[in-house]
């Protein structure tokens, strides 16, 4: 994205290689600002969406909490469930799109953000944890983020899963970085 706002401004084709097409100081300038620009403009799109972190009713006892850009785009989403007294389920924790890749909303701490809100939602309501089963390459990705490995939940394992669980307490917050 910021590579296409870039050859919009120097009039290049995109796929073009930039560093062969910048040959002046000036050149170099108007790429740098065109660089700060979208760095203040995605700073901007990260706050608003932090602070309208959207909660919809997803079935009969499962909730949704999204985070909308001002254009409303969705553009990162957790579902939960809620299982049995203290005991809620996690699911469907994407960023970008639940179908296809948006690199731009990656590596911004969306998923950290959003988690933690929905562990404050779910403080609110009394549980005591809630259990996520993870793909084996998000294991570790959900570990950073406060999650520890359930050894209590197996049956998981046979479907090739990381059987995952944060424990909620008022004082705990979400990790990672």
């Amino acid at each position: 994205m910021v590579i296409r706002e870039i050859a919009k401004v120097l009039r290049l084709d995109p796929k073009s290689r930039l560093k062969r097409k910048i040959k002046s100081p000036e050149d170099a300038k108007i790429v740098i600002e065109t660089l700060k620009e979208e760095i203040e403009k995605r700073k901007r799109t990260v706050e608003f969406m932090k602070q309208n972190v959207k909660i919809v009713k997803a079935g009969n006892n499962t909730k949704r909490f999204q985070l909308v850009t001002p254009g409303g785009k969705v553009v990162a989403s957790v579902s939960c469930s809620h299982l049995k007294q203290g005991l809620w389920e996690g699911h469907d924790l994407y960023v970008g799109s639940y179908y296809f890749s948006k690199v731009e909303y990656r590596q911004l701490g969306l998923a950290k953000f959003l988690l933690g809100a929905l562990r404050e939602y779910l403080t609110k309501k009394n549980a005591t944890a809630l259990l996520f089963n993870a793909k084996p390459g998000l294991a570790e990705f959900y570990e950073k983020l406060g999650a520890v490995k359930d050894q209590s939940r197996s049956e998981v394992v046979a479907f090739g899963l990381v059987p995952m669980k944060f424990v909620l307490s008022p004082g705990i917050e979400v990790g990672g970085k």
